[in-house]
């Protein structure tokens, strides 16, 4: 199957034990170091792109990017269609997630954690644990960057079921070789170009050169939305390795 399109069936409830195994190994987060001054321009460029957009930094202004996105209606055109056939087939209907798309395994107040289908696990801000009461397993999700201030949390995964967002850091990565995981398989880092192992072509902002310069072959990526500047680039390609993330489209 290609990963660049998730097939997911509405009715299987899934856990976090029975989808990975208890022992499944992950993707240590952050587990190739970069330079002290690679840190800094990372953050920098984060801070620079929060301030440039200080009437949007809102998660008001976020969910409204994600929900209006192209994924985002394409995922509800599919549920309504597919809702509208259940009951005609004897079968249950299978939807389709766009690449950007993930759904929900777990969500634990207790663990202050959120579990997605390719076994990835996000803590969650305090704050914002009391939203996870309402969130169930198959929930469909997206994942962008966070943009609230002096926030160190910095991803907002927002459940596209329930139209709520938490603020969320990535605690432990994918499982390694599994089902849902995405790892780089080619890149031409001169030209802003990396390949997937599903063979999809990822074109990355070159305003973003100073961190994907020390991106390498076999690091593995969680895709989401771009809510920030640069809006071509529609995505943000988080890697997993070096613990940050970049804008990106898909050719």
């Amino acid at each position: 199957m290609n990963k660049l399109t998730k097939t997911f069936i509405l009715t299987v409830t899934l856990t976090t034990i029975s989808l990975f195994g208890s022992e499944s190994a992950r993707v240590e987060v952050g587990s190739r170091q970069t330079s002290k001054a690679d840190k800094v321009l990372f953050m920098d460029r984060q801070e620079q792109e929060n301030t440039n957009n200080n009437d949007e930094n809102s998660e008001e202004s976020q969910l409204n990017v994600v929900f209006n996105s192209d994924s985002s209606k394409n995922l509800t055109n599919n549920l309504s269609m597919n809702m509208k056939t259940k009951g005609i087939f004897n079968y249950d209907p299978v939807v389709f997630l766009p690449e950007d798309g993930h759904f929900l395994i777990s969500a634990s107040t207790q663990r202050k954690a959120v579990t997605i289908e390719d076994g990835s696990v996000w803590k969650v801000k305090n704050s914002d644990l009391y939203r996870l009461l309402n969130w169930q397993p198959n929930d469909f999700m997206f994942i962008t960057q966070n943009k609230s201030w002096f926030s160190s949390y910095s991803y907002r995964l927002i459940n596209h079921t329930t139209k709520e967002s938490v603020e969320a850091f990535l605690y432990e990565g994918p499982v390694i070789n599994g089902e849902f995981t995405n790892f780089v398989f080619a890149m031409d880092l001169d030209v802003g170009e990396i390949v997937f192992d599903d063979n999809t072509v990822w074109d990355l902002c070159e305003a973003d050169y100073s961190t994907y310069r020390n991106w390498a072959i076999n690091d593995t990526i969680i895709i989401g939305i771009n809510t920030g500047w640069r809006s071509e680039y529609t995505h943000i390609l988080i890697n997993v390795n070096t613990d940050n993330w970049v804008r990106a489209r898909l050719y």
